[in-house]
């Protein structure tokens, strides 16, 4: 193929793969002493724009400086034998290999950490208006760290464009004839074999966003829409499209939506999946709020945990505030033995439900202990501050546990009694306000999962 043994200090040693433009090596840097990956042109398709679109993989990758994207060392330039794009040699397996591995879906656990750092590193690329173009799961690597946990690294910014870049300036990388490949050696360099034909369809069919099949331009939320479909099949064990559909077919459904349902994942993961794959790209989660839903997801035990004990302590002072009497001598005495039995129960309850759970909670008891004590809350109309913190608590713990329309309705009318009572400028009612915002934040994330 005409590629020398080696360039510079740069010794190739075998191919990692190869299509129909180009070849990825695994190589050794002798001067720096470590291990590369070289990406080169086939000698026979070694052209300015060829070269050219090498290079602005090149520029791309050096602006990307994130622990889930696959660094860039140096570029070469070779003459009439070609450039040389030098890259960080990423050992482990594709997350196409582990999908094929598993045999079915993977762990819950594996898709959530999974998903955070695929999301965390769509991030990092549109945070400096990069758009991948071309996620699937032979473009991602799982490679291990020093913990000797498995970590991702994204590959393959061929086709790779800048926000405000026309299709004139796009980096569509190199190249193949417009198919969807299927071997998992060859589609772990996804830019070698990725499509750009002549109507302007750039990316993999079976992994590409509506808007992409159509041959519109790409944005952030069309590397979204990608990341849905790769997270669906790792979670179901199945791609989102059936796997024989002929390619003419398989365009039509991507340019639809039309994909498979997403079967025995989970409430809160599947929301979010369908989330990703709205067909308005406009609303679909962005990189940043998918890696908050992917916490909140990932941190539901132990909110589900603080919830029930919140909840407890908030039914106690329910008990509390019904116990006052005409007396007050004797409830003032009263409520400080009661203050001091509450703090000791908090106390308890907050060790108890922060030890791991061995089953996790029953989060539908957790909302039915909560929706009783919003029903309650009535009782204490004649005392309108104290009813205002029980409103507001109680607001944050639905909050807590990913019940947005539920918390706005109780702080709403916390904030309504304290800014009554208590005037504008009261720090009560700045906290209240502030903790509205937050619920507010979370049921615009949610959308239309609420309904």
């Amino acid at each position: 193929m005409g590629t020398p043994s080696r360039v510079g200090s740069i010794r190739f040693d075998e191919v990692l793969g190869q299509g129909a433009m180009g070849t990825v090596w695994a190589g050794v840097d002798e001067k720096l002493r470590r291990d590369v990956a070289v990406k080169t042109l086939h000698s026979d398709h070694i052209s300015l724009e060829t070269r050219a679109r090498l290079l602005t993989e090149a520029r791309i990758l050096s602006q990307l400086e994130a622990p889930g994207i696959c660094r860039v060392y140096d570029y070469l330039e070779g003459g009439k034998d070609g450039d040389y794009l030098v890259l960080e040699r990423i050992r482990g397996r594709t997350l196409r290999e582990l999908i094929t591995e598993n045999d079915g879906k993977a762990d819950r656990s594996v898709v959530l950490r999974i998903g955070e750092e695929l999301a965390e590193a769509l991030a990092a690329a549109h945070g400096r208006g990069v758009i991948h173009r071309d996620l699937k799961p032979s473009n991602v690597m799982l490679t291990k760290d020093d913990r000797s946990e498995e970590r991702v690294k994204v590959l393959d910014f061929g086709i790779a464009r800048t926000v405000g870049e026309g299709k004139s300036a796009t980096a569509p990388g190199i190249v193949g004839a417009r198919r969807a490949a299927t071997d998992g050696t060859l589609t772990r360099f996804g830019s070698l074999l990725a499509a750009e034909d002549g109507d302007g369809i750039t990316g993999t069919p079976a992994y590409m966003s509506p808007e992409q099949a159509r041959g519109e331009a790409a944005s952030a939320a069309s590397d979204m829409y990608s990341l849905g479909l790769t997270l669906q099949e790792l979670a179901t064990g199945r791609p989102a499209y059936p796997a024989d559909l002929p390619l003419s077919e398989l365009i039509s459904k991507a340019v639809a939506g039309s994909t498979q349902p997403v079967d025995g994942v989970g409430g809160d993961l599947q929301v979010l999946i369908e989330d990703l794959k709205a067909m308005e790209p406009e609303k679909r989660l962005t990189a940043r709020e998918t890696v908050r839903r992917f916490q909140r997801i990932r941190d539901r035990p132990r909110r589900v945990r603080w919830a029930v004990a919140a909840a407890l302590v908030i039914v106690a002072a329910l008990l509390g505030a019904a116990k006052y009497t005409h007396d007050l001598q004797r409830e003032k005495n009263r409520a400080v033995i009661a203050g001091q039995e509450a703090q000791t129960v908090a106390d308890f309850l907050t060790s108890l439900f922060s030890a791991p759970s061995p089953s996790g909670q029953n989060l539908t008891e957790v909302v039915d202990f909560l929706d009783a004590g919003a029903a309650r809350i009535d009782t204490l109309d004649d005392q309108p501050i104290a009813q205002a913190r029980i409103l507001h608590t109680l607001g944050l713990s639905y909050h807590q546990i990913a019940k947005p329309e539920e918390a706005r309705q109780l702080l709403e009318r916390a904030l309504e009694t304290r800014r009554r009572h208590l005037g504008e400028m009261h720090l009560d009612v700045v906290e209240t306000l502030e903790e509205l915002g937050h619920v507010q934040n979370l049921e615009a994330d949610m959308g239309p999962a609420l309904h």
